[in-house]
């Protein structure tokens, strides 16, 4: 069984809904796949991508925080935009360093609960009426 639905996170962003979004869904669909039947191939697919949502969200999170420090405006348009250009790629990778590193644990709290088993109601209430 191959994971068809999940996409490149360059893709994710260039979609019309928000990025952090369109991954949830992604993975939202695959939760719906029975895990217990997935390769290691295919469980080591799935935390990469739950990785790379800890990385989208670490680099929403660093640009917020980028925003708020204040800037002097003493320099040219051309050095400002390209300050910018090379802190946006900085920042990212800042984020995908901390993703991979694991210091934050998001993306394995993500792929933990994907692969968590869920009992459906109607098995509950099967199992309640046997008791």
């Amino acid at each position: 069984m191959m994971i068809q639905n999940l996409t490149n996170p360059t893709a994710a962003i260039q979609s019309t809904q928000p990025a952090s979004q369109t991954l949830m869904n992604q993975l939202r669909a695959v939760a719906e796949v029975d895990l217990t039947k997935m390769s290691a191939k295919e469980k080591a697919e799935l935390q990469e991508k739950c990785r790379e949502f800890e990385s989208l969200f670490v680099k929403m999170m660093l640009d917020t925080m980028r925003k708020s420090i204040e800037r002097t405006k003493n320099e040219s348009a051309a050095l400002e935009q390209g300050k910018d250009i090379y802190e946006e790629m900085l920042y990212g990778e800042y984020a995908k360093e901390i993703s991979q590193s694991g210091a934050l644990g998001i993306g394995d709290m993500i792929f933990r609960q994907l692969t968590t088993p869920v009992v459906s109601a109607a098995e509950i209430a099967r199992r309640y009426a046997q008791h």
